[in-house]
């Protein structure tokens, strides 16, 4: 084959660039697996890209594998490599055909879809490393900051046990803002090092909504940090028992007065009412756990679900659903024509630094 792969380096090694030219590699897959020309194109992408990724590995030993898994036509894709050059792979369903896509093109994202992307390092251990990254336009959409108290004798503690009592004692506002306060710093580190930026939510109780300042205290965090409010985003909830909906309608009204995107969430949970998307200016909705966990088997749940994420994109906002746990969930939910999604499905939480190095730099 007359195939080659370029590697450079700069800043004392600080930086490495590969490029590939696999035209032959391609076209030998196309051969053996009998692709049809958009499969070509994507099974093309995944072997040249397991070959560039295979060849920073130093072990002779050493094995790489990618693998799509996904709710597209193609149903999955897999390439392995090793750190010679080697490298094989298959579609799952390899004739699948596609009218191209607006531009023109081969349409290998509408032959994909939705779906999970595998990157299995095997490096003669016991268990091989893997990690898991969302797949909607490629790209991770954003981030949510949780609240996890490590106890020193008990270790990670259920938020439910604290979270009650900061309400109960209406001292929940103090969390909440400090909180806010640590995802303006990250946002400020972020584009002082030049890391990829995505919007973080924070959630915030009914007790917190209720402070008659709330809105002057955020914006002073965001002046004072000098962030981006389009990367801020405030999450809350229908569902507080201390909280109606004026009230609600009234202080999310203040928070995007101060431009930052207020998201609804919960919604489905048993206090929620399809009034409140009637009264309340909102950017986005979360869909609740309850209906996503009965998606599959349950029709009455996939027509509310359909139904809010319609009335959502009249509305002019995006829909998440949240507490995606199967792959079942993730095909249902692209067809229902939901916006995004998050759960264990993608990823159990992580600290911020293993987000970071995961999802966000190169």
């Amino acid at each position: 084959m007359s195939d080659y792969i370029v590697r450079a380096t700069a800043a004392n090694n600080q930086i490495r660039a590969f490029a590939i030219t696999s035209k032959d590699l391609v076209e030998e897959a196309r051969k053996r697996h009998n692709t049809s020309p958009v499969i070509t194109a994507g099974l093309g992408r995944l072997l040249s890209g397991a070959a560039m990724m295979g060849a920073m590995m130093k072990g002779d030993d050493d094995l790489l594998t990618l693998q799509i898994k996904c709710g597209g036509p193609v149903q999955g894709l897999t390439a392995t490599a090793d750190a010679k050059g080697n490298v094989k792979g298959y579609a799952e369903v390899p004739d699948v055909m596609l009218p191209p896509n607006p531009q023109g093109k081969l349409d290998v994202g509408g032959a994909v879809g939705l779906g999970i992307l595998n990157v299995i390092k095997d490096m003669g251990l016991k268990e091989p490393y893997a990690g898991q990254v969302a797949l909607q336009t490629g790209e991770i959409a954003g981030a949510e900051a949780i609240v996890r108290y490590h106890h020193k004798d008990l270790g990670i503690m259920d938020p439910g046990r604290y979270i009650n009592l900061l309400e109960e004692t209406r001292l929940s506002h103090y969390l909440d803002l400090y909180i806010f306060e640590q995802v303006c710093q990250i946002l400020h580190k972020w584009e002082t090092e030049g890391i990829q930026m995505v919007p973080i939510s924070v959630n915030f109780a009914g007790e917190t909504l209720r402070q008659e300042n709330i809105a002057d205290q955020m914006s002073a965090l965001i002046e004072k940090y000098q962030v981006l409010c389009e990367y801020l985003e405030v999450e809350v909830s229908e569902s507080y028992t201390d909280t109606n909906q004026e009230m609600l309608a009234a202080s999310c009204s203040k928070i995007r007065k101060a431009n930052v995107r207020v998201v609804l969430d919960h919604f489905g949970a048993k206090n929620s009412s399809f009034s409140i998307l009637s009264i309340m200016d909102f950017d986005g909705l979360k869909l609740d756990e309850s209906l996503i966990t009965n998606l599959v088997g349950n029709r009455r749940s996939r027509v509310v679900a359909k139904a809010v994420i319609d009335i959502c994109h009249q509305l002019g906002c995006s829909v998440l659903a949240e507490s995606v746990e199967t792959q079942d969930q993730l095909n249902v939910l692209q067809e229902l024509g939901c916006d995004y999604a998050q759960g264990t499905l993608f990823n159990k939480p992580i600290k911020v630094e293993t987000f970071e190095v995961r999802y966000l730099k190169e």
